[in-house]
């Protein structure tokens, strides 16, 4: 947090951040969309997907925990907007 404790440089590193997610977000249902599409004009049924498995059942457990630590980092800057979240 003393990385971020200038506002301008909080706001810079937070649109930035934006950015990258939303780049990655946009990449992501690009690729779907294409994979998607691509199946469905070729017939190819679904298949299993190991990692795609894990990938479900890390999410489960790791996301609650990092919900609980936003609150709480929300809590301790005084964040009304992340503390609801």
């Amino acid at each position: 947090m003393t990385v971020d404790s200038e506002e301008t440089t909080r706001e810079r590193n937070e649109r930035i951040s934006l950015r990258i997610v939303g780049v990655c977000f946009l990449a992501l249902s690009v690729y779907i969309a294409y994979e998607s599409v691509s199946d469905l004009m070729n017939r190819k049924a679904p298949e299993h997907s190991i990692p795609g498995i894990i990938l479900a059942c890390v999410s489960l457990v790791v996301m609650p925990i990092l919900s609980l630590a936003k609150k709480d980092v929300g809590k301790k800057l005084g964040s009304a907007a992340e503390v609801c979240a």
